[in-house]
This record gives structure tokens, sequence and C-alpha cells, in this order.
């Protein structure tokens, strides 16, 4: 019998997802939340709630101490590690001897390859010695033509610890933020590459065939941050699948993965990946791309639908909260940004007004 462990207090859209996956499948999972702000706690997933950490900080002791309570409480089960976090996944492989000791199933593939494919630098020299186009190096980005992209090398910063993000650098005043505010050598610098933007969805089983599927993304967050709204869609490029399929099986690759391009025209370029789930994870289970394809063998896939869309409405509504202006792929959803805009506007000054006069 398998019941799936969940680390929340980060990526909770992809977690909210599979819990609500497993309560229609009936499929047994534990959360371990996170002590302080955890939005998994103003949800009805909260009574799946099965412990909280000591402490907000990851501690090793401390999750290994969960494990074994869990264990403790479901002896005859399979506790089988659900990778939702980057955090959480590289703190699982650094130290999966003893997590595995205490009863949990991690599946991760091992350390190294997880982190030449979730650091950005290795994992783009990885696919460029493999056919793959990337987006060109710029070596001295004081002399760049604008704009271009600061990406991290790695997930966390060498100096300080913390996670870092990428920089889309369009201004000379773009440019002199990130030097303020960022360590230079925890970047390097690419091409700014315009174009549609995909994510190929994927999940390669211990045996057999991948199962893959397919998100067009056509609003973004601005700053190249999460996606708003996605609709499934076709494959966007055969020719660039089976040479990221061909890369991925000779590294010997297991899991869940999600490798984001940008076509433009007939190039393809691969711009990252992140082996674990990801935030709008709910368009892939609509796709046949369940969760529990830990556990099962590998289902059949039906040909995804255009109907078939996501919308991540706290993620609209924060981005107007900011006066920000999200990323539009198509004159359409330029169109449809601005409709949402006037009509958001209009309700949230209602909703204001309201609580105003209900307050006072």
């Amino acid at each position: 019998m398998d019941r799936f462990v969940i680390f929340s207090g980060a990526n909770e859209r992809a977690i909210i997802a599979a819990c609500r996956y497993f309560t229609r499948h009936k499929q047994m999972f534990s959360i371990i939340a996170r002590p302080d702000a955890d939005k998994i706690k103003l949800t009805s997933f909260k009574k799946n709630i099965a412990c909280t950490r000591s402490c907000a900080t990851l501690d090793v002791s401390d999750l290994l101490r969960h494990i074994a309570v869990l264990k403790h409480c479901y002896p005859g089960e399979r506790l089988i590690y659900l990778p939702t976090a980057e955090s959480i996944n590289r703190i699982l492989l650094a130290y999966r001897k003893q997590f595995e000791q205490a009863g949990l199933d991690v599946g991760l593939v091992d350390e190294a390859l997880y982190m030449l494919i979730s650091d950005k630098f290795s994992f783009q020299a990885c696919a460029a010695s493999n056919g793959i186009a990337t987006p060109g190096i710029i070596a001295d980005p004081n002399n760049a033509s604008f704009p271009f992209v600061a990406k991290p090398k790695q997930e966390f910063s060498s100096v300080h610890g913390n996670k870092i993000y990428p920089y889309l650098i369009f201004t000379p005043q773009d440019y002199n933020r990130f030097i303020v505010s960022e360590v230079k050598d925890d970047f390097f610098f690419q091409q700014y590459i315009s174009g549609q933007s995909f994510y190929y969805l994927m999940f390669f089983p211990d045996n057999g065939q991948p199962v893959v599927a397919y998100q067009k993304n056509l609003l973004q967050q601005s700053g190249g941050k999460s996606i708003i709204y996605a609709e499934a869609c076709g494959c966007p490029d055969k020719k660039f699948e089976i040479k990221l399929i061909n890369m991925l099986e000779t590294l010997k690759f297991r899991g869940f993965i999600m490798v984001e391009v940008i076509k433009n025209n007939d190039s393809t370029v691969i711009i990252e990946a992140n082996p674990r789930l990801w935030g709008p994870y709910e368009l892939a289970i609509k796709q046949g791309l369940t969760p529990d394809l830990l556990i099962t063998d590998r289902p059949s896939i039906k040909e995804a639908s255009i109907r078939k869309g996501y919308l991540w409405l706290n993620g609209l509504l924060l981005t107007l909260t900011k006066a920000e202006k999200p990323k539009c792929y198509g004159i359409k959803f330029l169109i449809l940004w601005g409709i949402l805009k006037i009509h958001l506007t209009i309700s949230i000054s209602i909703s204001t007004a309201w609580q105003f006069i209900v307050l006072n």
C-alpha cells in the first residue's frame, strides 16, 4: 500500500493540484507542513497535515524526525516522496541514505544528474553538446546590446546561499539595478530570445517510453516569472522533441521534468528545465501526467484539446495590484489583458468600497 508524502510551504499551486487529484482518486497522502505561513493551512487539505516542521528553515534532523513519525503511524505502507520543491529535493538528495533508512522512498535520480539538469548553466551546456539550440552566451555584459538575460549558474547563491532568479535586462537602468542587488559571479549572461513560449511536460518511467504533453504559454508575470494563463496544445516541434528525449534517455533521467522552449518560426531554443513538479501542474494532470505515475504503469494519453486551459487567478490579481504589465504572447491576449485589467480594477474598487462601508 502506498502513501504519498508532501512537504508543503513552497510551490503551492503544484501541491494543491496533486492534492485534488489524490482526493478525487482516493489515493492516500500526508502533508508535512511548514510552521509559519503555509498556504496549505488555508485549504481543505489542512486535514491531511500529519505533522508540522519544528522550524521554518530546512533542518535535516527535523525532517528525518517527521518521516520517522509517519513511518510509525503507517507501518504497513510505502512512503512515496512527491517532488514539488527544489530546496527539499536537494536536501533529500544530499542525505538520501538517511531518508531512505527512515522509510522514505525518495525516487529521484542521483544527485549529480539532478544538479546537471536543474542548474541552468550546466543544463545549457549539456543541451548544446547534444545539438540542441541554446541562447547565445554573452561573455562581457558591460559591452552587450540590450536586451539580454542574466541567469543563475545554480539555484542558490554561492555567497549568501539564498535562491536566486533570472533577470531580464532591457535597459542600462535594469543592468545597474542588477549589479547593485546581486552577486555578478553567481550569474551567466545570454541573448534574449523572443518568440512563443512552450512547455514540454514529461514523465520518464523506469522502463518504456516517456509520457509527453505540451503547454502553450499565453500570459506570464513580468520579469519572466510565473505563467498566469496557458493552454494545452499539440507538439510544437517534433524534431526538437526527438533530440530532447534522446538526450534525457542517454543521461538515464527518470521522473517528472518540465522543459521550457521559445519557438520563433522554424527555430526552437531551449531555455531551462525543472526536474520536479512545476507551478501550472494542473494543466499537465488534465493531459494525463498524473502524480501517481510515480507508482503506476504508463497510462494512455489522448491528444490534448485546445479547450484545456489553465488560469492562475491569484497571479493575475497580484500582477494587477503591483501595477505590473504581464508578458502577453499574441495580440488576442494583449487585448484580453486590457479587458481583464478594466474589469478587475472595477471589481477590486467595488470590493474595497464595500469593505470600507461594512467596517465603518
